[in-house]
C-alpha cells in the first residue's frame, strides 16, 4: 500500500512527464492491438469447419482448379478413401418471388456439399434432397429477406428468370470467416452457371471440386491415384497432374485466376504483419526511453534512501512494481482507444474485425502477458541499474551525467526509432506516386463520361432494344455492348505463339470507347462474318508484317488497332482480339459532360422500362479501373496511419531523450548564459546532436526503404521511378519534425533564467 501511495504521489509529482509517457504508450498498445486484432482475425477463417483437417480442394499442377464435372461420380466409385465429394460453382443470380427482384449469391452444387461442410439445417434434412432437381436450401437471412417469418419450406421461388425452384432445406447463415458463402444452394443438373469446354464436338462442363478424406488416410498417398481417374479430354492439356490442396490454407491461396472462394489480402496482411513488428519495437523503445529519463530525474530520490540503509533488492522492486503499474495502466487506456476508433480500421481494411480474435487462444493470452512484463522489466532495469551502482553521495549530488557525452543505449533507441519512421514515409511516397502514375496514365482509349452497365445475359435477346433506346435518350453519345471489356476480360485462346485475349463486341465499340483503327476497317453493321480487329501485340507474336488475308482462332482479321491497356498496370498489354461474337456482359454508355446527373437517370428509367426484373446498376469507367488498385490504397491507407503513429512515437522518444540531456547540461547551460552566450547559441549546442543522430537515421533508412521499394515495384508491368527526391522529402519531413521537436524543449532550457539554473549546482 505504501508503494502504491509513493506511485501516485510521483504520478501527480511529474503530471507532464506521467501523462506523455503512458499516453503514447497506450496509444502505441491501441494501435497494435487493433492492427494484430485485424491479423488475427484473418487467421481465424474457416476455423469453423469441423472436419478442416481433411477437407481438400482438387487442383492440377498448372494452376487449375476446375476439373470436368463426371470426376465426382468416378471419384466416389474408385476411390474408398473419400468420405465425401461435391462439385461446386458459385455466382450472382436474380431470384423473383411475390414480383420482386432479389439478387442472390447461389452455390450450384450436390448433396456432397452438405457432409462435406457439415453444413447445419434449421429445417429440412440433406438426405435425398436433390433427387429432384427443383429443390433448393436457402439461408435463415435469406429466408427472413424474402418471407419474413413466415414458414419458407415448400414455398416457390423463381431463379434466373428460368426455373421455378421449392424451398426444401433452410440452413444457418455461412460464418463471417468463411472463405465460402452463399445464400441459396441448388442442384448442379440445373445447369444455371457453367464453365464449358469443347473439342471436336465433345463438350463437358468444369466445376470445382472439394473431397472430405475418412480419418486417417493421407492426402500425399492419393494424388497418383486422382490424376489417373480424372477423365483427359483431348486437346486439353492431357500431360497435367491433380493433387489435393488443403482448405485451411485456400484463404491464402491466391494463384487461381478464378475460384468461388473468398481470398485474403495477402499482401496487405504480409505488410501489416511488418509494420505491427515495427511499431511494437518503436513502442517499447519510446517506453523505455521515457521511463529511463522520469525515472532518471528522481535518482537524488533514491540516493536519499541508500543512505537512509534501502537495500539494492529494494530499489530493483520499486521501479519494477511502478513499472508493472504504468504499463497496466496504460493497457487499460489502450483497450478503451480501440473501441473507439475501431470503426475507423474497420472501414480503412474494408471489412470487420473483433478485437476479442486477438485473445481466441491461450497462447495468444500468454504471449501478450509475457510481452508487457517483459517491457516492464526493461524499462526498470536499466534507471535501477543507475540507482544502485552509482554513489550515493554522487546521485544526491547528481554527479551521475558526467559520462553523459557518450553514446548510450537511448540515442540507439532514438536512432532506431527515426530510421523506421523515415523508411515508413519513403513507402508511403512509393506507394501514392505509383497509385497516382496508374490512375492518370494515358490507357489509349477515353475512360471519362464512359460507364458501364452490368446485362443478364438472360435478356440477351432484348439488348439491341435497350441499346436503341439508349443511343436516342438525350446527353447520350455513344452505346455498344460487349462481352468484356477494358479491366475485366473474360475469355482468351491460345496457340504456339502465345495466349490471347477476347472481347466480344460490335461495331459500335471503337467510336464508344474513341479507339484509333491503324489499318483495316472497323466492323460492319450487322455484320454475319465471323471477323475481328487485333492489336499490334497480336500481330507481333504472329510475326506478320499486315493483316491482309489473315486468319486468327476462326475469325477473318479486318481491323488493325493500338496497343491500349486493357488490363490492370500488373499486367503487361499483351495480344487482344474484338470479335464479332454474340456474347453479351455489359452495355457501355458515353455520355456527354452536361447535365450528367440528368442523363444518368433517363438512362435508369430507359432500361428499367425495357428490362423491369433485373437489378439496374452502373459504374463510372475511371472508378471501375481505379478499384483494380484498391489493394493498393489500403496498403497505402494503412502506412499512412502507421507512419504518422511511428514519427508520434519517435517525437514523444525524443521529447523523453531531450529532457534528459538538458537536465544534465542545466550547470553548463547557466554558465553559458552569465557570460553571454545568446539563446540561439544555447539551441544549436541543445539540437545538434539530435539532428546527427536523424541523419544517421537516414543513412541507414535509404537503402533499406530503397530495397523494399524497388521489390515491391516489380509487381507492376509499368512502374513509377524511384526518384531521389523522394528520399529527399522523407529526410527532411524527418529533420523538421525532428527539430520542431527538439526545440520546443531546448528553448525552455535556453529561456530559464540561469540563477535559477545555477541556485543548486
Amino acid at each position: 500500500m505504501k508503494s502504491l501511495k509513493l506511485y501516485y504521489r510521483n504520478l501527480v509529482r511529474y503530471k507532464v512527464f506521467s501523462t506523455i509517457t503512458i499516453g503514447s504508450f497506450a496509444i502505441s498498445i491501441a494501435i497494435i492491438m487493433l492492427l494484430s486484432g485485424f491479423l488475427a482475425s484473418e487467421f481465424s477463417y474457416d476455423k469453423h469447419l469441423q472436419n478442416i483437417d481433411r477437407i481438400y480442394r482438387i487442383t492440377s499442377t498448372l494452376n487449375d482448379n476446375q476439373i470436368p464435372e463426371q470426376s465426382r461420380k468416378l471419384l466416389i466409385e474408385q476411390l474408398p478413401d473419400f468420405e465425401a465429394v461435391t462439385n461446386i460453382k458459385i455466382g450472382d443470380e436474380p431470384l423473383v418471388y411475390n414480383n420482386h427482384v432479389y439478387e442472390a449469391r447461389v452455390i450450384n452444387s450436390d448433396e456432397g456439399l452438405f457432409s462435406v461442410l457439415s453444413l447445419e439445417f434449421i429445417a429440412g434434412k440433406p438426405e435425398g434432397l436433390f433427387n429432384d432437381k427443383h429443390n433448393a436450401v436457402i439461408t435463415e437471412s435469406l429466408s427472413r429477406k424474402l418471407f419474413g417469418n413466415t414458414d419458407a419450406l415448400g414455398k416457390t421461388i423463381n431463379i434466373s428468370h428460368r426455373e421455378d425452384l421449392q424451398v426444401a432445406g433452410i440452413i444457418k447463415d455461412f460464418p463471417k470467416q468463411s472463405s465460402l458463402h452463399g445464400e441459396l444452394i441448388c442442384s448442379t443438373i440445373l445447369k444455371l452457371r457453367v464453365t464449358g469446354s469443347c473439342y471436336n464436338n465433345h463438350c463437358t462442363d468444369f466445376y470445382e471440386t472439394l473431397v472430405l478424406l475418412k480419418p486417417g488416410v493421407n492426402c500425399k498417398s492419393l494424388n497418383t491415384k486422382i490424376t489417373s481417374i480424372i477423365p483427359k479430354l483431348e486437346g486439353k492439356n492431357n500431360d497435367r497432374t491433380y493433387v489435393l490442396s488443403p482448405v485451411k490454407n485456400i484463404y491464402f491461396n491466391t494463384s487461381f485466376s478464378y475460384d468461388s472462394f473468398e481470398h485474403a489480402n495477402v499482401k496487405l496482411l504480409k505488410l501489416l504483419a511488418w509494420l505491427t513488428t515495427i511499431l511494437l519495437f518503436l513502442a517499447i523503445f519510446n517506453y523505455v526511453n521515457l521511463s529511463i529519463a522520469q525515472n532518471t530525474n528522481r535518482l537524488k530520490e533514491f540516493g536519499v534512501k541508500q543512505i537512509l540503509g534501502n537495500s539494492t533488492l529494494r530499489v530493483y522492486g520499486v521501479f519494477i512494481l511502478e513499472a508493472l503499474l504504468t504499463t497496466l495502466m496504460s493497457t487499460v487506456i489502450a483497450i478503451l482507444i480501440t473501441s473507439l476508433v475501431k470503426p475507423v480500421f474497420a472501414g480503412m481494411f474494408g471489412k470487420d474485425f473483433s478485437i476479442f480474435s486477438l485473445f481466441s487462444s491461450p497462447g495468444l493470452i500468454l504471449a501478450t502477458i509475457a510481452m508487457l512484463i517483459i517491457i516492464s522489466l526493461v524499462s526498470a532495469i536499466y534507471p535501477a541499474y543507475l540507482a544502485t551502482k552509482v554513489r550515493a553521495k554522487d546521485l544526491v549530488q547528481k554527479r551521475h551525467f558526467i559520462k553523459i557525452n557518450k553514446f548510450d543505449v537511448r540515442e540507439l533507441l532514438t536512432v532506431s526509432q527515426f530510421a523506421a519512421s523515415i523508411a515508413v514515409i519513403i513507402g508511403l511516397i512509393v506507394i501514392t506516386k505509383q497509385i497516382n502514375y496508374v490512375k492518370t496514365s494515358n490507357l489509349g482509349f477515353n475512360k471519362e463520361q464512359l460507364i458501364r452497365i452490368p446485362f443478364p445475359w438472360q435478356a440477351s435477346n432484348k439488348v439491341e432494344v435497350v441499346k436503341s433506346v439508349l443511343k436516342n435518350t438525350p446527353g447520350v453519345k455513344e452505346v455498344c455492348h460487349s462481352h468484356g471489356s477494358p479491366g475485366d476480360i473474360r475469355n482468351t485462346s491460345g496457340d504456339d505463339k502465345g495466349t490471347v485475349s477476347m472481347i466480344a463486341s460490335e461495331a459500335s465499340f471503337m467510336k464508344t470507347f474513341q479507339i484509333s483503327l491503324l489499318e483495316g476497317c472497323n466492323f460492319q453493321e450487322n455484320e454475319k462474318r465471323k471477323v475481328c480487329l487485333i492489336n499490334k501485340t497480336a500481330m507481333k507474336e504472329r510475326g506478320w508484317n499486315t493483316i491482309e488475308g489473315k486468319n486468327l482462332f476462326g475469325f477473318e482479321v479486318v481491323g488493325l488497332i493500338d496497343d491500349f491497356h486493357y488490363q490492370d498496370f500488373y499486367t503487361k498489354i499483351g495480344g487482344l482480339i474484338i470479335d464479332n461474337d454474340l456474347d453479351v456482359s455489359h452495355i457501355t454508355v458515353r455520355i456527354m459532360p452536361q447535365n450528367i446527373p440528368q442523363t444518368l437517370k433517363l438512362i435508369e428509367k430507359e432500361y428499367k422500362k425495357i428490362l423491369p426484373d433485373y437489378e439496374y446498376s452502373f459504374q463510372f469507367y475511371d472508378d471501375f479501373l481505379n478499384s483494380l488498385y484498391r489493394q493498393e490504397e489500403k496498403r497505402a491507407s494503412a502506412i499512412r496511419l502507421i507512419a504518422f503513429i511511428a514519427f508520434f512515437i519517435s517525437c514523444i522518444g525524443l521529447i523523453g531523450l531531450v529532457e534528459f540531456r538538458t537536465k544534465a547540461k542545466i550547470k553548463e547551460i547557466g554558465i553559458r548564459r552569465v557570460n553571454g552566450a545568446r539563446v540561439t547559441d544555447i539551441l544549436a549546442m541543445l539540437n545538434q546532436d539530435f539532428i546527427k543522430w536523424v541523419a544517421i537515421a537516414f543513412i541507414i533508412a535509404c537503402p533499406i526503404a530503397w530495397y523494399a521499394m524497388h521489390q515491391w515495384l516489380q509487381n507492376f508491368a509499368y512502374k513509377t521511378e524511384l526518384s531521389w527526391w523522394v528520399f529527399a522529402v522523407a529526410g527532411m519531413m524527418a529533420v523538421a519534425v525532428a527539430l520542431v521537436t527538439v526545440s520546443w524543449q531546448s528553448w525552455r532550457a535556453a529561456t530559464r533564467n540561469p540563477v535559477e539554473s545555477l541556485r543548486y549546482e
